[in-house]
């Protein structure tokens, strides 16, 4: 039989890890981050600026197009200003 001495330690450090993982992954608990698709035109070429986007939290690249220098993606809304500045998109759509 366990004495609650022994469970006391137990219980702390899972509230602990509880706290812990709702303070440093608001994903994990259920946090939404509004997200917005758009095409991508960049010059001379997309390489640069896909990498950059798969490093953006929450972003991604739905597709890399290959006849003409574009992108379709997904950004955060947060991220597009920065997406927009970058010198090598000429357009986004």
């Amino acid at each position: 039989m366990q004495t609650g001495r022994n469970r006391a330690p137990r219980v702390a450090f899972r509230w602990a890890a509880i706290v812990i993982t709702l303070a440093f992954f608001p994903m994990a608990a259920g946090a939404k981050t509004a997200v917005q698709s758009f095409v991508l035109q960049c010059s001379p070429g997309c390489d640069a600026a896909a990498a950059a986007i798969r490093l953006i939290p929450g972003a991604r690249v739905d597709k890399v197009y290959q006849n003409v220098a574009g992108l379709a993606v997904t950004l955060p809304v947060s991220a597009v200003p920065a997406v927009q500045g970058r010198s090598d998109i000429v357009g986004m759509a």
